[in-house]
């Protein structure tokens, strides 16, 4: 376990919340949420590893009780504050990347030539009598 390697001791909590089995957890759960959020039309695939532990850690580090009793319970508060925080992300995200796509699959918009809204030089000079 070496999330939290130069910054905490290991404990029972950071053993459970940083387990193989708990980040498959969270990965599960973020990919169902996702599709059940983007109305059953996106399933994704896991996300980075690497960017997951980046974010558990983040959210370990802030939101982290660290008591001795009620680990699961801990560890379960941990999780819906991860898949919150990533779920809100991936899903920015994904409907940028849609919106991406459907722009770039129509043809080109291609805008009018400009037109001059400048009154000057439209006037006659009246001559005036002196």
């Amino acid at each position: 376990m070496d999330e939290l390697k130069g910054i905490q001791y290991s404990t029972p909590l950071s053993s459970a919340f940083f387990s193989a089995q708990n980040m498959d957890s969270i990965q599960t759960n973020i990919r169902y949420q996702v599709w059940l959020q983007s109305g059953k039309k996106h399933v994704i695939g896991k996300q980075s590893p690497e960017e997951l532990t980046v974010i558990m850690r983040s959210i370990f580090l802030q939101n982290s009780r660290n008591q001795e009793n009620d680990i699961l319970g801990q560890v379960k508060e941990l999780n819906v504050i991860t898949i919150n925080y990533a779920l809100k992300r991936i899903l920015s995200e994904l409907n940028q990347y849609v919106a991406y796509n459907k722009e770039i699959s129509q043809g080109r918009q291609i805008m009018e030539h400009s037109v001059n809204t400048s009154i000057r030089g439209n006037r006659q000079l009246e001559q005036k009598p002196w």
